[in-house]
């Protein structure tokens, strides 16, 4: 699950897990999408668009909690370690 951590502006990011890649635009509201993992492996979140507020603002969700990552520009990617 992802959103947006500061103003909804048009941000978007590339989520690739197990060799499976989703585009995403990022909305205040929080979005689920499935990517499959490998156990162990990571997440990869790649900043494509910055909508225009500066840069790329993620947040990945796990339960309630929310966790922004660093903000990111276009072309930079954060690795997620998975359980």
């Amino acid at each position: 699950t992802v959103s947006d951590f500061d103003a909804e502006d048009g941000d978007w990011v590339s989520i690739t897990g197990a060799g499976v890649k989703q585009d995403v635009r990022l909305f205040k509201k929080p979005l689920t999408v499935t990517i499959p993992y490998l156990p162990g492996g990571t997440v990869s979140v790649l900043g494509l668009v910055d909508g225009g507020g500066g840069d790329i603002t993620v947040s990945i969700h796990v339960g309630a909690a929310a966790m922004p990552l660093r903000a990111l520009k276009p072309g930079e990617a954060v690795q997620i370690p998975t359980p």
